[in-house]
């Protein structure tokens, strides 16, 4: 894909944990306007709530456009409302047309039925098609095949029908469990993460070879990216931030930058790289525009177009400000090259790591559930007035703060965005809160068992 498209290199999601991440993109909008935040910053099977109806989402859009729309893969954003039954969160309840094979809530170490980190696969580990749950837990080996298989299902129907689409894709790599499907069992030197890429690698490869058989390659766009920064206390099963400090949960550059690619033979020049400013909150106004379709009037977009940063990769940021949220709290932001933290959470150290990961493979339990340093109002919490200051461009890993005496203009415009900002948003009710936690809306398939495994 990079050979073929652009390679995005300052691409950066709207959270550093899955679901606001996710509720960001396919809204085009903060979480903390959406109430896609609160003290457990995901949703759980446990909580009745879930991405609100109010908000409109790509498929919404695209939908009205006269768009198919389908989903398969990882959802994130809620599942029940009252019941172990009801979907009233899932995917088709948000303009998604046909959805597949579905994950509501997430695949992680307690899903590995290969039993390398725990005696027996959870409950939580669920699998749906559209709004039904066929298997608890997951057979993970087949999982991506399963997925697969329904992408390319998707994809026929709607040439089939010579209908325009939309497909949204949430693959489970590298999300720990890294189970793989049995043929690239050992096929990388880097071990069970390198399997789990050689699998995801494999996946891409097989929708973009669809995408050629049906005629439509060229009059498609693909978009490739990741919804947040690894987990590094994982240590070699979590993935590495690669040059940048910090990782998933944390408002450090390894959590929020991540890689992305888009490709579209004959529009989007094959083979450059864009170093302009974007975000994952970009794609639903740049598919709208590109579409045809108007946006909501009635509420605040985060997102700007880059169709001009799509086809001309040269263009700069659409961006002012890139904001560093975790929960409703304002921990940094980004403005042309300098980075402003006004607040960090502590980090992993080394030590921590050896200690919780003989010989790289994470072992001790707690290392196993996410994740260390989620509290975003934790008291190791520190506060910096002044402002801790980067040069993103010369210290992309946030090594070497700036002395702040020759930035005070800098600043003192950083300060008026920031204010312009905060006042300019009203924090919804957060959603990803232990208020709505409710054991009764926990998806269970074969009551009281809750395990099963349907064709």
């Amino acid at each position: 894909m990079a050979h073929d498209g652009v390679r995005f290199t300052q691409w950066y999601s709207a959270d550093s944990v899955c679901t606001p991440s996710r509720a960001a993109l396919l809204t085009g909008r903060l979480p903390v306007r959406s109430g896609v935040f609160g003290n457990l910053r995901v949703f759980t099977p446990q909580l009745s709530s879930g991405l609100p109806k109010e908000e409109v989402t790509i498929a919404e859009i695209l939908q009205d456009a006269g768009y198919f729309t389908g989903m398969v893969g990882k959802w994130h954003l809620g599942i029940n409302e009252f019941n172990s039954t009801d979907g009233n969160h899932l995917p088709c309840n948000h303009g998604f047309d046909w959805v597949g094979t579905n994950i509501p809530f997430t695949v992680v170490t307690r899903c590995d039925e290969n039993k390398r980190h725990v005696e027996e696969p959870s409950l939580d580990c669920f699998l749906y098609f559209n709004n039904t749950i066929i298997q608890q837990p997951i057979k993970m080996a087949s999982l991506t095949k399963r997925l697969l298989t329904d992408a390319k299902r998707f994809i026929r129907t709607a040439v089939d029908s010579d209908k325009d689409f939309f497909l949204y894709v949430g693959l489970t790599q590298t999300h720990t469990d890294l189970t793989v499907m049995p043929e690239l069992r050992g096929s990388s030197r880097r071990g069970a993460y390198g399997d789990n890429i050689q699998e995801m690698s494999y996946f891409v490869g097989e929708v973009m070879n669809e995408l050629e058989v049906r005629g439509v390659k060229s009059d498609t766009l693909v978009l490739f990216l990741s919804d947040q920064g690894p987990e590094r206390q994982l240590c070699l099963e979590g993935g590495s931030p690669g040059p940048f400090r910090g990782g998933k949960t944390g408002s450090w550059e390894g959590g929020f930058r991540v890689p992305a690619l888009a490709v579209w033979p004959g529009k989007i020049p094959a083979g450059h790289t864009s170093t302009a400013v974007v975000t994952s909150m970009d794609i639903l106004p740049t598919l709208a525009e590109l579409a045809g379709a108007a946006l909501p009037t009635d509420r605040i977009m985060d997102g700007k177009s880059i169709v001009e940063n799509l086809l001309n990769p040269s263009k700069s940021s659409p961006h002012q400000l890139v904001y560093y949220y975790c929960t409703d709290r304002l921990y940094a932001v980004r403005y042309n090259e300098y980075k402003i933290h006004f607040l960090t959470q502590p980090e992993l150290t080394e030590a921590e790591m050896v200690a919780d990961c003989p010989a790289g493979v994470p072992t001790a339990r707690h290392t196993l559930e996410c994740c260390k340093h989620i509290d975003c109002y934790h008291a190791d919490i520190v506060a910096h007035e002044p402002p801790l200051v980067f040069n993103l461009e010369t210290d992309p890993s946030e090594t070497w703060p700036l002395p702040l005496e020759a930035l005070q203009s800098m600043l003192r415009d950083v300060d008026l965005l920031v204010k312009e900002h905060k006042d300019g948003v009203e924090p919804a009710k957060p959603l990803t809160s232990t208020e709505y936690l409710n054991e009764a809306v926990f998806p269970c398939c074969n009551p009281p068992l809750c395990k099963c495994n349907y064709p």
